[in-house]
């Protein structure tokens, strides 16, 4: 019915390559729900039901676009009128990741979905985050961020649990270049060649490439510099048909 945003809504999360669906979990009588009751279950049922309307929508949209050039063309049939027409992209087919928004004591009570939620979500990636506790952590510094943690019974905040599992779903790896100045941080999708995957560094760097010397960041840690790895061994030059992998450390030569 087009509440709220609508088909604005719909619009913009159409060019994403994945979707977080924030559920609620948590009850207070202060924060308003539209349906005025907390219904995990319902309220993925129900944001489903929209993804599926919109789909729906769009084919039949297709169907009628591949009506009008095969009108226009004369084609003996709609069926190359379809493959002229760009791909659709589907609601429904994107990766989604759940995110339950929990209260402080859910979070300290180690909630997980139950059987009827996870049998919803199915394969699906989740994580639990309480919001009122990442608000915190943001406005902590890292020694106070630590405490909190701790007495939470958290390895991290689930706000960097959350970015891991993105990466996760959209099949991403992280890279990383290093120097005197600054060390950075790449995104590359896995099982990429170095070469296109040292575009993110520089447009430049797949046409120019050469070798690259390459180290796990750990091994790196280990050795205490670059020198010193080359030095012991750990250091690995590598052509152009190396993949590279999350946690690579490299150095392009071109």
């Amino acid at each position: 019915e087009g509440e709220g945003l609508g088909n604005k809504f719909l619009a913009n999360i159409r060019e994403v390559n994945a979707i977080a669906q924030v559920v609620r979990v948590f009850e207070d009588k202060n924060i308003a729900h539209v349906h005025n009751q907390i219904d995990p279950v319902n309220d993925i049922e129900v944001i489903r039901t929209e993804l599926e309307l919109a789909d729906l929508e769009s084919k039949q949209k297709r169907e009628e676009k591949a009506k009008t050039p095969h009108l226009e063309t004369e084609f003996p049939s709609g069926g190359q009128a379809s493959k002229d027409l760009p791909p659709l992209s589907l609601l429904a087919d994107k990766k989604t990741i759940f995110v339950f928004n929990v209260s402080e004591q859910q979070l300290k009570e180690k909630w997980r979905p139950d059987s009827k939620i996870m049998e919803i979500i199915g394969n699906s990636e989740y994580v639990v985050i309480c919001n009122n506790f990442e608000l915190l952590l943001s406005e902590s510094s890292p020694e106070e961020q630590k405490i909190y943690l701790e007495e939470m019974g958290l390895e991290e905040s689930g706000l960097d649990t959350l970015i891991k599992k993105s990466y996760k779903a959209l099949n991403l790896i992280t890279f990383l270049t290093t120097g005197e100045d600054e060390t950075r941080a790449w995104t590359a999708e896995k099982n990429t060649p170095i070469p296109r995957a040292s575009r993110a560094i520089h447009t430049d760097f797949e046409k120019l490439f050469i070798r690259a010397e390459v180290i796990p960041w750990q091994k790196l840690v280990e050795a205490g510099s670059w020198g010193k790895a080359r030095e012991n061994g750990t250091l690995k030059l590598v052509g152009r048909d190396y993949i590279v992998q999350d946690g690579d450390v490299v150095e392009i030569k071109i």
